[in-house]
């Protein structure tokens, strides 16, 4: 008797600091048959030319008995590949693509955590920045006709010095 799971999340690709609120996409599929289980992970494809996978997080009704859910390869952190070549096959009809160097491709599965931004702190940090960024670009722009009297007269001031001291040399 065969049995599947599928684990689904939020498509990271539709959120924003706009909307926070992503469509629910399919991330891992299980298939169970008798005492084996295959693991499917949904690869998608994102911007900057490299493919990502969710995390596989259960849901708190999920049977959690299901799979061996520890020894998984793929699932416990969200991942991200560089984009391989990709190879055309059907497998039972549905028409799916591989990696046409599945090793290197694996090669890649020890390093591959990949951390979302966190939208919501990110629209936090950059009220306050922005808050803090023109409070002191006022000031800058404040001082700056300070700033531009000084350097002027430093650089008039170093030239002047320059001159005096290679006049000094070539005279000697």
């Amino acid at each position: 008797m065969s049995k599947l799971l599928q684990v689904g999340g939020k498509d990271p690709r539709l959120v924003s600091m706009d909307d926070l609120m992503g469509s629910e996409i399919p991330l891992h599929l299980l298939f169970r048959f008798n005492s084996r289980v295959l693991h499917v992970v949904v690869l998608y494809e994102r911007s900057g030319n490299y493919l990502w996978h969710g995390p596989l997080r259960l849901k708190a009704s999920a049977d959690r008995t299901f799979a061996p859910f520890g020894k998984l390869d793929f699932g416990r952190y969200a991942g991200a590949y560089d984009r391989p070549e990709l190879l055309l096959t059907t497998l039972d009809g549905l028409d799916v693509r591989i990696p046409k160097n599945f090793s290197r491709f694996l090669g890649e599965l020890s390093n591959n955590r990949f951390l979302e931004c966190r939208y919501r702190e990110a629209a936090a940090f950059y009220q306050v920045s922005y808050q803090i960024t023109c409070s002191v670009f006022i000031h800058f722009t404040s001082c700056f006709p300070l700033l531009t009297t000084f350097m002027e007269m430093r650089i008039s001031f170093s030239s002047r010095t320059w001159h005096t001291a290679h006049t000094a040399k070539s005279t000697n």
